[in-house]
């Protein structure tokens, strides 16, 4: 049975090890072996991303032979696997195929999160020109994205139904002016979805410059950073900073 990673969980960041506990040669040797590690995950988990989407090349070839019926007790016999496991990865090979290429650099629980057949084709559209401007994207990221598109198709259902009540009930004659006052209304609500898209990415910004900013200078000590970072919370952080800020003589 295969034991074929689906999907696998992102990982965290506990405390930091402390190698000064260990002596100085041993201490070396411990600590190459742990960033050798990591480059090795890292390839891994690319090799792991693009593995998903071949897998669901091949499910495809497979489904289109077999009928439903065999095509789940297969997935059984052979691997174990749900017909949502399948799905997601055959929804992921689509997305690739019939998109882009370029979304095989996703985590997988954000490729399938981006290729389920619930998710606006807007929000598709979108991740992908960011990952081709270099964006680089988190499964919370994506699924944020997905969840906003969401609501935001949602509400569009919601106006379209309400402007078709109004058609209904209104005589004729006032038709042109109750759809030219729906676009008014749609076109400002657009304009606040671009304000907010744009305002979340100066953040995303923001983060990676900071990120960058303090690898650079923190150098060795940047993972003991992150740890103690990631054990603590971003707003408790941010208020501490701006304290210190305010202590320093900056501004409050």
């Amino acid at each position: 049975m295969s034991t074929f990673p689906i999907p696998y969980a992102e990982p965290t960041t506990q405390a930091a090890f402390d190698y000064s506990a260990l002596a100085s040669g041993q201490a070396d040797r411990v600590e190459r072996a742990a960033n050798r590690i990591r480059a090795l995950e890292d390839a891994l988990r690319k090799q792991v991303e693009m593995s998903a989407i071949e897998i669901g090349r091949t499910l495809i070839e497979v489904k289109d032979t077999l009928s439903s019926g065999q095509f789940g007790k297969w997935l059984i016999a052979e691997f174990g696997w749900s017909d949502r496991t399948a799905r997601n990865f055959m929804s992921a090979a689509r997305l690739a195929d019939e998109k882009s290429e370029i979304v095989s650099v996703l985590p997988p629980t954000g490729l399938y999160k981006l290729a389920s057949a619930s998710t606006p084709e807007t929000c598709v559209n979108d991740v992908i020109q960011r990952l081709e401007a270099g964006e680089r994207l988190s499964a919370k990221t994506i699924g944020d994205l997905v969840t906003s598109a969401r609501k935001q198709e949602g509400r569009e259902r919601a106006m379209d139904k309400k402007l078709r009540r109004k058609l209904s009930w209104a005589p004729p004659a006032k038709h042109d002016a109750i759809r030219k006052a729906d676009e008014r209304r749609r076109q400002a609500i657009e304009r606040e979805n671009e304000k907010d898209l744009e305002r979340h990415r100066l953040r995303q910004k923001a983060n990676e410059d900071a990120a960058a900013f303090l690898q650079q200078h923190l150098g060795p000590q940047f993972k003991d950073f992150a740890a103690l970072f990631e054990a603590g919370t971003p707003y408790g952080f941010a208020e501490v900073l701006r304290l210190r800020r305010a202590n320093d003589g900056g501004d409050a």
